[in-house]
């Protein structure tokens, strides 16, 4: 019987090597100094009989020049690669953090006026939370919320996910 290689999805070997050097310097960042003082907290969740870590880095480094983070994505969640090589690979990415009007260099008009070119689009930022639903394979659906897995926000998450499917 042959059995074929579990794809890692469409993703291209420079993008593959690219994730774990992301990872690797998460996993550097969260050592580095005492636990009340990491800027990248990484913990490690049951989910499915697989272990996935959740990646949170410490909110204010978000508005630093440069950012020192090596990703500002919202919701960073990975977990060992299914071949069993011990390879880490990202299983939910949510969106980078943006900011109001004003609130960092990027979005100062005088900024926005040198650096870019409309048309544009303007939407509101509204307070809620961040929802991130992730296919791990054909049949298990990973749901978020921001940095954590079992949480009520998640657990709504997918509660709203199963109904919409279902219908």
């Amino acid at each position: 019987m042959q059995t074929a290689a579990v794809s890692r999805g469409p993703t291209t070997q420079k993008e593959q090597y690219e994730f774990r050097q992301l990872l690797k310097e998460m996993t550097e960042l969260s050592h580095v100094t005492p636990s009340s003082k990491r800027i990248v907290r990484q913990t490690t969740h049951e989910f499915m009989d697989r272990k996935i870590t959740s990646w949170k880095c410490t909110e204010y480094l978000y508005k630093k020049t440069p950012c020192p983070l090596p990703t500002q994505a919202r919701g960073l969640f990975s977990s060992s690669s299914d071949e069993g090589d011990g390879e880490a690979m990202i299983v939910a990415r949510g969106y980078d953090k943006f900011f109001n009007i004003g609130e960092v260099s990027k979005t100062q008009w005088q900024w926005i006026r040198d650096n870019t070119q409309g048309p544009y689009e303007l939407t509101v930022k509204e307070n809620g939370c961040l929802i991130l639903a992730a296919g791990l394979d054909k049949d298990t659906l990973l749901v978020t919320s921001k940095h954590a897995i079992h949480v009520p926000h998640a657990q709504v998450g997918s509660s709203w996910i199963d109904k919409h499917l279902a219908s």
